[in-house]
């Protein structure tokens, strides 16, 4: 059945229904109907079969009235084909089956049905009455357009944006400009000390590396975070960074330590401070990766928005990014608390990423940093409101509430207001 279109190009109840008659009518064609059978399988169509078109033209038109187009004689000889040798009601079921999932397509405005709606669709063939396929699988629609965003029709009315017509917005910087804001990172994460580029807090199940405190997983964690240091080396080394030797040749690359206890054990060995050094030599590196991970996820932020609300995300990022202190909060805040696109990184089912911040983000005549900046705060303290482990809310949050007080236009300008 999967293998089957909405169009009905290949349904092997018809093909039967059609190919049984035919030879019970001509014998002493069998061989070379079996040869046509074939040709037909291969190119998905089936010739000859006058019940075909009952399904594959609107269901409303060919199922509930009859074709006025279609000959008498035809819609006949349909109906004796459907009376050989498999049962009349296998031949209707199948011409049910396809009715249920053209109205189906009909109600998503042409999208093609899922597994979910193909199934229910399949259930609805072997039921007894064709007038109850059609009606039940209008309810399909509004059922399954409460359970899933992409059978969400679009309000009318509302503010919309197709997702094949999205672009995004750039963020290209200077080297100077680059500089700037992965000395504001550095300051963030590690108040710009050398000690904190290969650190372990406490309270977490991973070390944090880099000016950007990059998640790094020892091999027994299975962390809801989602893990950048890997991807960081794969950046540097595609740009010929001089790897220190022991980590180019881990494997599998996985931090090495198994829990923070292990880790402070060797926090002050050859290695580690081997580690650091790399990491303060190539803070440029690691400021370009920062702002090419936040860059190349724009599109998909915008792509994930709810269809009303997609056109005012894309156009805050569009007022973000067109500032310098709104660039900077767009890349520190991707670094800082992620994209807000993985399904593991919520809390009762609410993330804290960059599309929820955008989501709450009012609209009102403030500039759009300012409301940026508060509608971080809000989707912050919700997360440590959700969250079970008592130390986001009793320390980790007034840090984060403080992060966010950078993130105002600067002194000097990197990017040209437009």
């Amino acid at each position: 059945l999967e293998q089957g279109s909405v169009n009905g190009k290949v349904h092997t109840g018809n093909k039967r229904c059609a190919s049984q008659n035919h030879d019970q009518n001509n014998p002493g064609n069998a061989s070379s109907d079996a040869q046509q059978n074939s040709e037909n399988k291969r190119t998905g169509q089936v010739a000859g079969n006058h019940c075909q078109r009952i399904g594959n033209d609107t269901a409303l038109q060919h199922i509930a009235r009859p074709d006025n187009n279609q000959p008498a004689e035809s819609q006949n000889q349909c109906l004796a084909e459907m009376s050989g040798q498999e049962p009349r009601e296998k031949c209707h079921s199948v011409v049910r089956y396809r009715a249920a999932v053209e109205v189906v397509s009909i109600g998503v405005k042409g999208r093609a049905p899922n597994k979910q709606v193909i199934a229910t669709g399949w259930r609805l063939a072997m039921s007894r009455n064709v007038y109850e396929s059609l009606v039940i699988g209008w309810l399909i629609i509004f059922t399954l357009s409460g359970c899933s965003n992409e059978l969400d029709p679009t309000p009318a009315g509302a503010e919309s944006t197709s997702v094949q017509d999205l672009s995004a917005p750039t963020i290209t910087l200077s080297d100077a400009e680059l500089d700037w804001v992965g000395q504001q990172i550095f300051r963030n994460e590690c108040s710009a000390k050398k000690a904190c580029l290969v650190h372990w807090n406490k309270g977490e199940a991973f070390p944090s590396l880099g000016i950007g405190h990059f998640i790094w997983y020892p091999s027994a964690v299975e962390g809801r975070f989602v893990e950048s240091f890997p991807a960081l080396i794969r950046y540097m080394a595609k740009r010929d960074a001089p790897l220190p030797r022991w980590l180019a040749r881990l494997d599998p690359f996985d931090a090495p330590w198994p829990d923070r206890a292990a880790f402070l054990e060797v926090a002050d060995s050859a290695r580690v401070a081997e580690l650091r050094e790399f990491l303060l030599a190539t803070r440029d590196l690691q400021a370009g990766f920062i702002v090419q991970r936040a860059s190349s996820s724009l599109l998909r932020v915008i792509q994930a928005a709810p269809d009303a609300q997609r056109a005012r995300v894309k156009r805050h990022l569009e007022e973000l990014v067109s500032t310098s202190g709104g660039v900077y909060a767009v890349i520190d805040y991707v670094n800082f608390k992620g994209e807000g696109l993985s399904a593991t990184e919520q809390y009762n089912g609410e993330g804290w990423g960059l599309l929820q911040v955008l989501l709450a983000m009012k609209g009102d005549d403030r500039p759009t940093l300012d409301q940026f900046r508060s509608a971080a705060a809000e989707v912050l303290t919700r997360r440590a409101g959700n969250a079970d482990a008592p130390i986001e809310r009793e320390r980790w949050l007034a840090g984060w509430l403080s992060r966010l007080e950078s993130y105002r236009e600067p002194d000097h300008t990197l990017v040209a207001p437009k």
